[in-house]
């Protein structure tokens, strides 16, 4: 029995003929993800999160954008200022990035991110 290759495997998982962004942070699951799905017509976005919170995080950014960019795809990076008071604020983070990219899939009439 042969098995699937990964795309095959993950396209499956995907409603049909409908849009589906990707989250890309430029680390290895999100890259292989983006590798994995590339050519696939029905992935409309590509979405990249900087929240802000280290100094070379808009460097990072532009990373995964060139790195999707390879890949054959435009990213859009969304931008996150995050609030003075630090306390929770990996969970603000994750509250924001989700926000960001909901809103984003929700103008483009997009149901499904893939993270």
């Amino acid at each position: 029995m042969t098995q699937p290759d990964v795309s095959s495997y993950l396209k499956s998982r995907l409603p049909d003929n409908q849009p589906y962004a990707l989250a890309l942070s430029g680390g290895g699951d999100s890259v292989a993800l983006l590798a994995a799905l590339s050519g696939d017509p029905s992935l409309s976005r590509v979405l990249i999160v900087d929240h802000g919170l280290r100094a070379g995080s808009a460097n990072e950014a532009s990373y995964a954008k060139d790195l999707a960019k390879d890949l054959g795809h435009e990213a859009d990076i969304l931008r996150w200022t995050p609030p003075r008071q630090r306390s929770n604020l990996q969970k603000a983070a994750r509250t924001a990035r989700y926000g960001l990219m909901g809103q984003v899939c929700r103008e483009d009439g997009i149901g499904v991110l893939v993270t």
